[in-house]
């Protein structure tokens, strides 16, 4: 893994949408799934448990993602890898931080002006859970 540099906002974006594909098919699996368990009926809308079950989904997809790899499948495309702040591998609680922190300023795509404004072009999600987002050398 050799770092070229920091990535732009705009390549972080795009990394975003094709993960949005990506967890597009996760809900749709996970609501075909849940369907199994209603004897083929929609699940009725407000169900706290289906809601749940998918926030669960989608927190899975990143956290194991992040954990195994450092990349998520859009990361691996745009070749961006999350890495523990401190140069070590990636654990749970730090894993935790930033999939909470992107849950509060992620999802407004608030958390991502740092790169517009931070030295290392790291996102607000980044700061808060102790991480950095690199680019990775095309080698």
């Amino acid at each position: 893994m050799l770092i070229a540099e920091y990535p732009t906002l705009w390549r972080r974006l795009l990394a975003l949408v094709y993960d949005l594909l990506v967890v597009t098919a996760l809900l749709f699996v996970g609501g075909f799934a849940a369907m199994l368990f209603t004897g083929g009926t929609a699940v009725p809308s407000g169900n706290i448990l289906f809601q749940l079950w998918l926030v669960l989904l989608v927190a899975g997809y990143y956290a194991l993602s992040w954990r195994k790899a450092g990349q998520t499948m859009g990361m691996r495309s745009w070749r961006l890898r999350l890495v523990s702040a401190d140069g070590g591998p990636m654990r749970w609680p730090t894993i935790a931080r930033r999939l909470a922190a992107g849950a509060l300023l992620g999802l407004p795509l608030i958390g991502f002006l740092g790169c517009l404004y931070q030295s290392q072009r790291q996102s607000w999600q980044d700061s808060v859970g102790g991480t950095l987002t690199v680019l990775l050398s095309k080698d």
